[in-house]
């Protein structure tokens, strides 16, 4: 079974893994931390055994959504997807640059499927930097 080649203008969204942030603003009385969502999960240090490891940690899912642009079939080379990208914090703010991306469409597919690491869920109390909203 053949499978469809996406369209221009087709609109591809999925669930994306995000982690808490804060990045620097100012006013005139100086400089603030404001938080913010980070697309990708964080990694923290964990210890297991005694022996130091790595691992993917996400505060909450937002989404990623891809809108085709186009494809091209340059010769005897791979299909080409031409998109973009936009990011959906889960406070629900859309961000992101309207730069036009491409890949090969194998990778496309992988991309569409949703993230591609092993990621866990940080429990809401313990999450490093969460703050309320005001």
């Amino acid at each position: 079974m053949k499978r469809e080649l996406p369209q221009a203008g087709e609109v591809y969204e999925f669930a994306y893994p995000f982690s808490r942030d804060t990045h620097n603003e100012w006013d005139e009385e100086g400089s603030y931390e404001v938080p913010t969502w980070k697309p990708g999960p964080r990694k923290i240090e964990i210890r297991n055994h005694g022996d130091m490891d790595l691992e993917n940690v996400a505060d909450a899912m937002g989404r990623q959504q891809i809108t085709i642009v186009g494809t091209f079939k340059p010769g005897k080379f791979p299909l080409r997807v031409f998109y973009t990208r936009k990011w959906i914090d889960p406070d629900g703010k859309v961000f992101g640059k309207s730069a036009c991306r491409i890949t090969t469409i194998h990778a496309f597919r992988s991309l569409v499927n949703g993230f591609r690491h092993e990621f866990k869920m940080a429990v809401p109390a313990l999450a490093v930097g969460v703050k309320a909203h005001v």
